[in-house]
């Protein structure tokens, strides 16, 4: 739709975006109607306030002509609610379409005679409704000329000091059938007008996309898009291989898999559950290496990833609580790994056997980053993705690789399995960790002297104060060294200690960044082992008051008078025989604000902690 009044008319009617509505069968109101023979209801203010609400233009069409020097252009607008969303059309000889659902708009378009469809930011279809709410609230300000048969009014002003020479409103069964702005700018004269009509009648029809029928052999667009689209790859797996050669300057091999590695990418999505896989190892070089994510989202939206890196030569698995964007960019799961192809199918060439050639792909693999191929041939079985080839060639002309990338597709059987062995660190979720049950021996065990001489605790204490600590206990003979770090909305600080039979030293960084070391009480430093050992203490004392279940033990409150203590909502979980995780509140007498506490204690028995050199 042309811009005629440009000045004017984008400052007072924000022109782009056009569509309104008729009125209903029976009524004189149409896309040809002339407005002059519209004879306009009167209405009381709750009927005006009736005719301008959102519901009143759920389902309508509008036509709308711009006027201006003798030169005019129409358009014609369509907009439907549906069950899922809203469809609108535009014809002003050329039609386009939208789709607005699920948090998104689709836009289609023809191009070369076939329908195409790429997702759109920044559109609304509330936008079509900007003439017909500029007079939504002046009812009272516009008289009803019995004249014209129509609310009229010259020289308005709006809201906001936008002035029209003159408006022009008009009403068929209670709805909006016609408004008209004629507008003056300078030199430049014109008009805006409005049919509204078939209300509650409209409906749009999105476009076959690629056609009716497959365009030069190749599959619809339609059907590509739907081989990569999220739902397709909900239980799917990818086994990737992926081979580089080191090459001359001119093309001939130099060393041939001068790195080799295996990818694959899994996902199983039930109702009730998602689960997400991937596993890459290096192979065939001195430098190999193998790791495993996995990926999972729980029923009350929580995300986790699991991962495990072969070079810590352990099978325990690291977790952490992440977003789904972590998920799925970290794993590349199927569905993300291959959304890329998805808006490419216009670029695609149709080789033969169902088998398709693209050239200077961009991969967007993740937020950040893209990699570059050169060639990607992507084969297509009973309407889904069975296999994939690509090369790429990168580096500097003395140094070149060429890689080599294919890929097998996998539908259906998919079935994953989360680790069970957990290992905890200071990042380790609480919902990660599933506790063993003890019996009274190993609850003792747990507890006994000795077992706390080598391991690091994390501790977060919230109150009236947050302090967040992660401290490294390591004791040789009569001689313990700890490593601290302290968190408070005051201070971040790391200090280490050396407590001995005869003197306890605090080491700490001076004003130019070197380590001094100077005694706890020189340093005025209260900090002491027995802090946090005392806590250890009084939770090996808890084990009759507590509850297993689903893999915790836990009490809503627990008493301990001969200690004078009591704490609620506890929580205590072991795993290998050793308490992992403590949170609890301790109640307070008095004034003082009840302080929650949540530990972490892991690596027992190989902390170990080296003190830094003093200047």
């Amino acid at each position: 739709m042309k811009k005629l009044l440009s000045a004017c008319l984008a400052a007072l009617l924000a022109l782009g975006l056009f569509a309104f509505a008729g009125c209903d069968e029976g009524t004189s109101v149409g896309g040809d109607t002339d407005p002059d023979t519209i004879v306009s209801d009167e209405l009381t203010e709750k009927e005006w306030e009736a005719a301008f609400a959102p519901e009143a233009f759920e389902n309508y069409t509008m036509k709308l002509t711009e006027s201006s020097d003798g030169k005019t252009d129409s358009v014609t607008v369509k907009v439907a609610a549906t069950e899922t969303g809203t469809l609108a059309s535009e014809n002003d000889g050329d039609e386009v379409y939208y789709e607005v659902a699920a948090g998104k708009t689709n836009y289609y378009y023809k191009e070369n005679g076939t329908w195409k469809k790429e997702e759109l930011t920044g559109y609304d279809p509330a936008s079509y409704l900007t003439y017909a709410q500029m007079v939504a609230g002046e009812y009272g300000k516009l008289p009803y000329n019995d004249a014209q048969k129509a609310y009229t009014a010259e020289n308005y002003t709006f809201t906001g000091d936008l002035k029209a020479d003159k408006v022009t409103v008009k009403f068929a069964d209670k709805k909006l059938a016609y408004v008209r702005y004629d507008i003056t700018e300078g030199q430049n004269s014109g008009s805006i007008e409005a049919l509204f009509y078939d209300y509650g009648k409209t409906s749009v029809t999105l476009p076959s996309l690629g056609g009716e029928e497959p365009s030069d052999g190749k599959m619809s667009q339609t059907e590509w898009e739907a081989a990569f689209a999220p739902e397709a790859f909900e239980n799917c797996e990818i086994a990737f291989d992926i081979s580089t050669d080191l090459i001359n300057s001119d093309g001939s091999i130099l060393r041939e898999d001068f790195m080799h590695h295996t990818e694959t990418h899994a996902s199983e999505i039930t109702p009730e559950k998602e689960l997400y896989y991937t596993e890459s190892a290096q192979i065939d070089t001195p430098y190999g290496y193998a790791y495993k994510y996995y990926g999972e989202k729980r029923s009350d939206d929580s995300y986790f990833i699991y991962y495990n890196d072969s070079r810590e030569n352990t099978t325990k698995y690291h977790a952490l609580a992440c977003s789904e964007s972590d998920i799925h960019e970290t794993l590349l799961t199927p569905a993300f790994l291959m959304s890329t192809f998805s808006s490419l199918y216009g670029s695609a060439q149709a080789e033969e056997n169902g088998t398709y050639l693209l050239e200077e792909i961009k991969w967007e693999l993740f937020s950040q980053g893209r990699l570059t191929l050169d060639t990607v041939a992507l084969t297509f079985q009973n309407g889904k993705v069975s296999s994939l080839s690509a090369t790429r060639r990168y580096g500097s002309p003395s140094s070149l690789h060429n890689a080599t990338i294919t890929a097998s597709f996998t539908y259906g059987g998919t079935s994953l399995t989360l680790p069970t062995e957990i290992a905890v660190d200071e990042y380790t979720p609480a919902e990660a960790i599933v506790s063993e049950e003890l019996d009274n021996t190993e609850w003792a065990a747990a507890f006994a002297n000795g077992v706390f001489t080598n391991l690091s605790f994390s501790v977060r204490q919230s109150g009236a104060v947050v302090q967040e600590e992660v401290i490294e206990f390591s004791q040789t003979g009569g001689t313990t060294h700890i490593r601290r770090e302290l968190d408070t909305p005051d201070l971040s600080a790391t200090y280490y200690y050396e407590f001995t039979a005869d003197s306890d030293w605090r080491y700490s960084y001076g004003d130019n960044f070197d380590w001094i070391k100077q005694t706890t009480q020189e340093a005025e430093d209260n900090f002491t082992t027995d802090t946090y050992f005392a806590m250890v203490g009084a939770l090996a004392l808890m084990k009759e008051q507590l509850t297993f279940a689903d893999g915790a033990y836990t009490a809503s409150s627990v008493a301990m008078p001969s200690l004078h203590l009591s704490f609620t909502d506890v929580t205590l979980k072991f795993l290998d025989g050793r308490l992992v995780y403590a949170q609890f509140t301790q109640a307070t007498d008095g004034a003082a604000a009840a302080v929650t506490s949540e530990i972490r204690l892991y690596n027992y028995g190989t902390t170990e902690v080296d003190l830094p050199n003093v200047a």
